[in-house]
C-alpha cells in the first residue's frame, strides 16, 4: 500500500478509558479512520459495563461489539502505583487520550492533563461528560435522556398537545462522541503544528444544544419559544408526513419553483399553483391546512411508491418513511454506500456493524477487526510498547494490577 492510501489516522495511537455509549464511538470512529485504539479497562469492574449488555451470542454482547471492535484491550488498574506508571509510560508512546469520566475523576487518578502533559509535552486529552467541566452542574450524573430534557429537544418533538417525547435514540450520546473525535482531530493538529498538546473536553447538553441552534435562533432573537409542529418544518410548506395508501411519506418543498411544479404538474392543481395564498413560504406557512389537505387527498389512495415516483420525476425532495429493516435491505444504503459491514467474531460469529459515514478518496477502508475479550491484547501491547518482560508481566498479573 502506498503511502497516499493509508487511512487519515495511520500511526496515531490513542488510549481510551472511555465506556458504555458516547466514548467507545468516538474512539470507534478514530480506530475506523486508521488510529490504533487500546481500551484500558479496569479489572476490578470487569471493564466497560457494555460487556453485560445485550444482545448476545454465544455469551457475547453484540452490543459492546458494535462499539468496540477494531480496538485491543489492556486490563489496567489505574487507582494502583505500579497501574499509573504503566499508564503514564503508554501515554509517552501515544498521540492522545479520551474519558468519558465525570469531571475530576483524572485528577483523581493523578493522570489529568496537567500530569501527562509533564510525560508527553504533545499529549492530547479529550474528556467527555454530561454537563461538562465547569459551572454548578459539573457532578450532576447523566445519561442521554437527561442531555435530551435539559437540552429543549423533548419540548420541541411531537405537538403541543402531547407530553414531552424522547428522540427514538441515544442522540446526545452520538452527537458528543462525534464532537469529541472533532476535538481530538483539532488538538493533533495542533500537536503537530506547534510541539504542544492541549485538553479539550465536551458534553451531552452542549452538544445538543449546539445542534439545536436553528430553533434558538427565534427565541434568542424574539424571546420566544418554538412551538411543537410535529413533523412539519415551521419556516416551509409543504414539508412533513404524509398519508399514502400503503404507508407514509415525507417531501420538502424549499422553493417557489419547487411548490409550483408539485401543485401544477404532480397533483394536476394549477388553480393551487396560482392561489396568491400558496405563492410564498410565508403565505404558504399560514395557509399550511389547505395545502396539506390537497397533498393527502391526493396520495391517499397511490402506493408509497409510486407517490415517490411521481415526486421524484418532478424533482421534488422525497423519500418514503422506512422502518429500521427495511433501511438495512435497502440497496442504496446497505450495497453502495456500505452502511451495514460485517465481521467474523469469536464466540458470536458473523456480526454486522453501522459503519462510518465518511469516505476518503482513494483511501484504502480499513478492515473490521473483532471486538476484544477483556484484556486481551494486555501482554502483547506492553511486551512491544514498553518492553516488559514475561516475568514482570506475570507478577503484575499476580499483583492484580493487569
Amino acid at each position: 500500500m502506498s503511502a497516499n492510501q493509508l487511512p487519515p489516522l495511520h500511526g496515531i495511537r490513542i488510549l481510551d478509558l472511555t465506556h458504555v455509549v458516547s466514548g467507545p464511538y468516538a474512539s470507534r470512529y478514530l480506530a475506523l479512520l486508521g488510529a490504533e485504539v487500546i481500551k484500558i479497562e479496569n479489572p476490578k469492574t470487569g471493564g466497560d459495563m457494555t460487556r453485560l449488555t445485550g444482545p448476545f451470542a454465544e455469551d457475547c454482547s453484540v452490543r459492546f461489539c458494535s462499539l468496540n471492535h477494531n480496538k485491543r484491550s489492556v486490563r489496567l488498574d489505574l487507582s494502583k502505583p505500579e497501574g499509573k506508571e504503566i499508564f503514564l509510560q503508554l501515554v509517552r508512546v501515544s498521540d492522545a487520550v479520551i474519558d468519558n469520566f465525570k469531571p475530576g475523576t483524572t485528577k483523581k487518578l493523578g493522570i489529568d492533563f496537567e500530569a501527562l502533559k509533564q510525560v508527553n509535552p504533545k499529549i492530547i486529552c479529550g474528556s467527555l461528560s454530561g454537563f461538562g467541566a465547569t459551572g454548578p452542574y459539573r457532578n450532576f450524573p447523566a445519561y442521554d435522556i437527561i442531555a435530551q430534557a435539559m437540552s429543549g429537544i423533548l419540548l420541541l418533538n411531537g405537538t403541543e398537545d402531547m407530553p414531552p417525547i424522547k428522540i427514538g435514540t441515544s442522540m446526545a450520546d452520538i452527537i458528543a462522541g462525534l464532537n469529541l473525535v472533532i476535538g481530538v482531530l483539532a488538538g493533533l493538529h495542533k500537536a503537530k503544528q506547534t510541539g504542544c498538546g492541549c485538553q479539550v473536553e465536551t458534553d451531552l447538553v452542549d452538544g445538543l444544544v449546539s445542534a439545536l441552534m436553528m430553533e434558538y435562533v427565534g427565541c434568542l432573537y424574539t424571546g420566544t419559544a418554538p412551538t411543537r409542529i410535529g413533523n412539519e418544518y415551521r419556516e416551509w410548506c409543504p414539508s412533513g408526513t404524509y398519508k399514502a395508501q400503503d404507508g407514509y411519506y415525507v417531501l420538502a418543498v424549499g422553493r417557489d419553483q419547487e411548490f409550483y411544479r408539485l401543485a401544477a404538474h404532480v397533483l394536476g392543481n394549477p388553480a393551487l399553483a396560482a392561489d396568491p395564498r400558496c405563492a410564498t413560504h410565508s403565505t404558504r406557512v399560514q395557509n399550511r391546512a389547505l395545502i396539506n389537505d390537497a397533498l393527502n387527498a391526493w396520495s391517499q389512495d397511490k402506493p408509497v411508491a409510486e407517490v415517490c415516483r411521481l415526486l421524484q420525476q418532478a424533482q421534488i425532495p422525497c423519500a418514503p418513511v422506512l422502518d429500521v429493516p427495511q433501511v438495512v435491505q435497502d440497496p442504496h444504503i446497505r450495497d453502495h454506500r456500505d452502511m451495514f459491514p460485517s465481521y467474523e467474531q469469536p464466540k458470536a460469529g458473523k456480526v454486522t456493524v453501522t459503519n462510518i459515514p465518511v469516505k476518503v478518496a482513494d483511501m484504502q477502508s480499513v478492515p473490521l477487526s473483532p471486538a476484544p475479550e477483556m484484556g486481551q491484547h494486555t501482554r502483547q501491547v506492553l511486551q512491544k510498547l514498553l518492553q516488559l518482560d514475561d516475568q514482570t508481566l506475570s507478577r503484575l498479573e499476580k499483583a492484580g494490577v493487569i
